[in-house]
């Protein structure tokens, strides 16, 4: 099958899964216009994995143990949870630090570990 040419032209995707999002990725900056139609909006950030180092790798298993405990326990089975305050129970600076400190971390805590009120809906 090939790709249909969809440069200048205007285009509309419906959801916004997996593949929705990806093709709406590929598909913006070339559409003259884009229409999404969704639902229910996902998240989708990019996950700023990185390989452990073997230290790192030997440390964790020490620990894996007490993982297995506690993922039944915390929110969507991480060992982190929402921050305990509302989005705007802070001033933007400290929303925007907040912000950049869960991004720096990568991972799911952007989505589990942000504020209380965001994945309210």
């Amino acid at each position: 099958m090939a790709w249909v040419d969809l440069k200048d032209k205007r285009v509309a995707v419906i959801g916004t899964g997996a593949s929705g999002v990806q093709i709406v990725q590929e598909v913006g900056p070339v559409a003259s216009e884009l229409k999404v139609f969704q639902r229910t909006p996902n998240l989708a950030v990019p996950m700023g994995k990185r390989n452990l180092t073997p230290e790192e790798q030997n440390g964790d298993k020490n620990w894996y143990y007490r993982l297995y405990e506690l993922r039944e326990k915390c929110f969507g089975g991480f060992f982190y949870g929402m921050y305990e305050r509302n989005t705007f129970d802070d001033t933007p600076e400290e929303r925007e630090s907040f912000y950049r400190k869960l991004w720096d971390h990568g991972g799911f805590r952007f989505w589990l570990g942000n504020y209380k009120d965001v994945s309210n809906g």
